[in-house]
């Protein structure tokens, strides 16, 4: 069995105060980060299936 996840690339724009605030909120609904490139960062979160 395999598990299904859903994908998110958000920009974030702001220095260090104001990003941690950002990916504290992400993390708090449930996405997990997984990378960044410059002002791009990317999140998963497993998918939620009917």
């Amino acid at each position: 069995m395999y598990m299904k996840y859903e994908y998110k690339c958000v920009r974030v724009f702001g220095w260090s105060e104001r990003r941690t605030k950002i990916l504290n909120e992400y993390a708090n609904d449930g996405w997990e980060f997984m990378n960044s490139y410059g002002i791009f960062h990317y999140f998963k979160r497993e998918a939620i299936v009917k």
